[in-house]
């Protein structure tokens, strides 16, 4: 079952980010915080469902200490899966990978 490290957007705007970098969220400059490591999950939309505050429920004081204001992972949000070593973010719709290149828009 693979492994999944969880970090949540510190100011989020609930949008994804189609400049994010794997290195902004690795290295502290997105604004993310990790907010959970090692969980297990058969694929990001299980990994999804674990990480709904009905599923963890993390306290207050939890949340304030890791820099986040919201209990439930949400579009902007960012899993990185260790076994495959990919990072995805959330969109309104699915996971988009997170390279080190950033997207450019069409046009």
């Amino acid at each position: 079952m693979p492994l999944y490290d969880i970090y949540f957007k510190k100011q989020p705007v609930f949008l994804a980010d189609p400049e994010l970098t794997r290195s902004q969220v690795l290295n502290g400059q997105g604004g993310f915080a990790l907010v959970k490591q090692g969980l297990k999950a058969f694929g990001p939309d299980a990994a999804y469902l674990a990480m709904q505050s009905i599923e963890w429920a993390p306290t207050k004081k939890q949340l304030e200490d890791l820099g986040v204001v919201h209990a439930s992972m949400s579009q902007g949000d960012v899993l990185h899966d260790r076994d495959e070593d990919k990072m995805y973010q959330l969109d309104s719709h699915d996971f988009q990978e997170v390279t080190d290149v950033m997207c450019q828009a069409d046009g």
